[in-house]
């Protein structure tokens, strides 16, 4: 299996990874020794029986990632792939990104193996939450701004207009949402009147 995923790239560089097999018929999982020592656990500590495993998920995790893992296990889904929260030896939580993949089947065609790997992503979670407590602040600021002002995705699509940017294109903020920064509407030009071309925009001169 292949698992192409930003997340496994980050795992291999820190190496918080840990591979995994789930044998269906017993319930018995097997794993690397770093699926419990990324916890805090040794390996004789850690439990072998699937059931005992999830019920180190996260109360608030539990049900989605359950129901992940059933529609993959009923073939609505080719690859288990889920994020969560699981318990610590110590009683804190880390971030999971566990993804695997039906190995083994039955007679009947179901599923009788599972293997994937699991990725510690605390850290991602961590810089994710620095990310989107910066760019909250940043939205204030432009929200309370006495100036008028927009922000921009890197696709150079409109994300965010003030009050002022709508007084300033005679236009409301939902129709200043709908346009990228090149908008044929906008009609920008230099001081004496003359089209910008699209390459001398600020935006991509910036980027």
């Amino acid at each position: 299996m292949i698992f192409a995923n930003q997340h496994l790239q980050s795992a291999l560089t820190i190496g918080k990874m840990a591979w995994w097999e789930w044998d269906l018929i017993t319930n018995h999982v097997q794993f690397d020794d770093k699926k419990a020592t990324m916890l805090g656990y040794t390996l004789q500590e850690f439990p072998k029986d699937v059931y005992e495993i999830c019920n180190l998920i996260h109360p608030d995790d539990y049900e989605l990632t359950m129901q992940i893992m059933r529609d993959h296990l009923t073939g609505k889904t080719e690859q288990w792939e889920a994020t969560y929260r699981i318990r610590r030896k110590d009683g804190s939580y880390s971030w999971y990104y566990d993804c695997g993949k039906a190995s083994d089947f039955s007679e009947n065609g179901k599923p009788s193996k599972v293997m994937g790997v699991v990725i510690d992503v605390s850290r991602l979670k961590e810089v994710e939450k620095e990310l989107q407590f910066n760019k909250n602040i940043l939205l204030k600021v432009l929200d309370n701004s006495p100036l008028g002002k927009t922000m921009v995705d890197a696709n150079g699509l409109i994300t965010n207009a003030n009050k002022p940017a709508e007084k300033i294109f005679g236009i409301t903020q939902c129709e200043i949402l709908e346009r990228n920064y090149d908008a044929s509407q906008w009609k920008i030009s230099d001081l004496v009147g003359n089209p910008i071309p699209v390459e001398n925009l600020p935006f991509n001169l910036i980027k």
